[in-house]
């Protein structure tokens, strides 16, 4: 079973490479991201809250661009957001089995592995991926917050949350969810 999964990820991170490799023309948001990638940590902030795109990423690419021996550009940027993309499914994966079971979360990490809106968000030098990440990790703990009631998961809610909408403000519309369930609730 394990060969198995290790092959389905593997055939799944070999398309989207495949995907990457035969893209010729970036975006504009993705040459906007190399270029936030290489500018100051003021510019960034300035930048980034004209729009609405939060700076967290775009802080993140440019530290990463500090610390790597090599400067970012459009194929390293979908490399990393290949990344996030795999961990999301790992983490869609994990919230599945959480919520509904383990056949349910294999299903979920199939599905999120193979399907295009999945596949596309994580080819593309963009932050969705590392979106679906933020959203499934925050769900996934507030999930084991309402399970086991305990304090630390409410924490990491609160922590991811506050990353998720310094990515992208309208991130901001899942806690007021969380808030709301728990109104009603």
């Amino acid at each position: 079973m394990r060969s198995f999964i290790f092959l389905i990820i593997s055939i799944s991170i070999l398309i989207r490479l495949f995907l990457i490799i035969l893209r010729q023309h970036p975006g504009g948001d993705e040459i906007w991201a190399v270029f936030l990638a290489e500018a100051s940590f003021k510019s960034i902030w300035l930048a980034t809250f004209a729009d609405l795109h939060g700076p967290f990423y775009f802080l993140f690419l440019h530290t990463l661009d500090l610390i790597l021996p090599f400067h970012l550009n459009v194929f390293y940027l979908s490399l990393i957001s290949l990344f996030f993309g795999v961990m999301a499914s790992f983490a869609i994966w994990y919230l599945g089995n959480l919520v509904l079971g383990r056949k349910i979360g294999r299903i979920s990490f199939l599905l999120s592995l193979f399907l295009p809106a999945f596949i596309f968000s994580s080819i593309f030098a963009r932050y969705y991926s590392l979106l679906i990440l933020l959203a499934t990790a925050t769900m996934v703990n507030f999930v084991l917050f309402i399970k086991r009631r305990q304090n630390r998961y409410l924490i990491l809610v609160i922590l991811l949350s506050t990353v998720g909408v310094y990515t992208h403000y309208y991130f901001a519309l899942l806690p007021v969810s969380f808030m709301v369930f728990l109104l009603l609730s």
